[in-house]
């Protein structure tokens, strides 16, 4: 049997590992544990029972106030220390935050086989997004099995020079997610009439924020003046700073509501009841795109070009008067139709997992090429 250890410390992590971790754990070959860092502790706790995930370990390793270099510091190390105990044949990560590096960094030093679940997202500059960009590009330097999720991440990894029988296309998981946790009927927050012009608005990414959260606010000001029918549901990320740059540049307003961070199923309600999402969040770019709902992207460039290319997306940056050219046609078209049913998504058909876990029973298992699911390059 082998035994595998999946890695995750936030909650879009446990959103995007959980599929992985249950195909895995129905196959009889595989002896699975989960390991937290405990990375962001609080929106990682509240979706972890939702998500059917205990963690074999917990590192509780989020201290407030600790910067990258000794949050980094002290997951290596802990890592490290468990690897050593715990002697995986394989560790699997997701993604691009500090979490996946540390454990990136833990596997390599002992020799450990690691997978990357959602690699090959780039935007092609280092520190847009900072340090996720240079985070998932120092992973893929130390990764044996690069699972893509799309065509154009596998690019991406070959102009690299990743070898292309270790890259393995197979759909982003967060759609795997969405297929098997979501309900049918999502809960409703705000409990407003169906045609009531919901702008979704979420900005936590760390380049420039105080300056991006009250541009955001001047759009958003603008926008419940100029269109009395409209309503503004801005979710908080907890960064510090925030809510205090919030209070300054947008005041209380009957059609405002700012919201603290919600649990996924409640946020998941919310997108799928918006006219528009704003938002710097990559994991809402796919989500909005899953569940149909347009999304202007408050970034310059963005790593899910897919979205771009789909129309799902577009780049707006956080110029005010941009804002409100690309979200006005937005609230005027016709309602968008049932959310997230039968409508091909580019990030993936929801069989993502299936596929990973396809992978790495060839490799591991059976240690020969075997024949794979469709969709997978071996």
């Amino acid at each position: 049997m082998a035994r595998l250890v999946c890695v995750l410390g936030t909650r879009p992590e446990a959103v995007k590992m959980a599929p992985v971790v249950h195909a895995l754990r129905r196959r009889s070959w595989a002896e699975v544990l989960v390991l937290s860092t405990g990375q962001h502790r609080r929106l990682l706790d509240e979706v972890l029972p939702w998500l059917h995930l205990v963690p074999d370990a917990d590192l509780a390793l989020m201290q407030p106030g600790a910067g990258l270099a000794e949050q980094l510091g002290r997951m290596v190390q802990e890592l490290d220390h468990l690897f050593r105990l715990w002697q995986p044949d394989a560790v699997l990560v997701q993604g691009d935050t500090t979490t996946a590096w540390a454990a990136a960094q833990a596997s390599f030093y002992q020799q450990i086989a690691l997978g990357h679940i959602e690699a090959g997202l780039r935007t092609g500059t280092l520190a847009q997004p900072f340090p996720e960009e240079f985070h998932r590009r120092a992973v893929a330097l130390v990764a044996r099995w690069h699972f893509a999720p799309t065509p154009q991440s596998r690019a991406n990894l070959l102009a690299e020079g990743v070898p292309p029988q270790r890259i393995f296309l197979t759909g982003n998981t967060v759609i795997d997610a969405l297929q098997r946790f979501v309900p049918d009927q999502l809960p409703d927050l705000l409990g407003l009439s169906r045609t009531t012009p919901l702008v979704l608005i979420t900005l936590h990414r760390r380049e420039q924020l105080q300056q991006r959260v009250v541009q955001v606010a001047q759009a958003a000001r603008k926008l419940l003046a100029r269109c009395p029918q409209a309503v503004v549901a801005w979710v908080e990320h907890p960064h510090p700073g925030i809510a205090e740059r919030l209070n300054e540049a947008l005041p209380a307003h009957p059609r405002l509501f700012r919201l603290p961070s919600l649990e996924y199923p409640v946020f998941l309600g919310l997108l799928a009841r918006c006219r528009v999402v704003w938002t710097d969040s990559g994991g809402v770019q796919e989500e909005a795109a899953a569940l149909r709902r347009p999304c202007l992207v408050l970034r310059d460039r963005t790593e899910r070009t897919e979205g771009l290319q789909s129309g799902a997306a577009q780049l707006a940056g956080c110029d005010p008067e941009t804002l409100l050219a690309l979200t006005d046609p937005l609230l005027e078209a016709p309602l968008p139709g049932q959310a997230g049913r039968g409508v091909p998504c580019p990030y993936g058909d929801g069989r993502a997992a299936e596929r990973i876990a396809d992978v790495l029973e060839a490799e591991l298992v059976t240690g020969r090429p075997k024949p794979l699911r469709e969709g997978v390059e071996a």
